[in-house]
């Protein structure tokens, strides 16, 4: 019943344009979201190689020594 009024109200010419409309937007936004998780992934990747591997490898020796010097 509810495809009948759809016919009656828009030609099929106008559902397949607005279809493909539809279709090529999907398409695009999951271009977007492949493109962002490369970006996120980066950025975790920068994030662990500049900050946090030099960060352990200045603090790990103050550590080991404070622990040494102590005991």
């Amino acid at each position: 019943q509810l495809g009948a009024r759809i016919d009656g109200k828009v030609s099929q010419e106008v559902y397949d344009l607005r279809h493909e409309a539809l279709a090529s937007r999907v398409t695009t936004l999951e271009t977007l979201r492949e493109k962002d998780t490369e970006r996120i992934v980066a950025t975790r990747r920068w994030l662990i190689a500049s900050v946090i591997v030099p960060l352990v490898g200045i603090l790990l020796p103050v550590v080991v020594l404070l622990v040494q010097g102590g005991g």
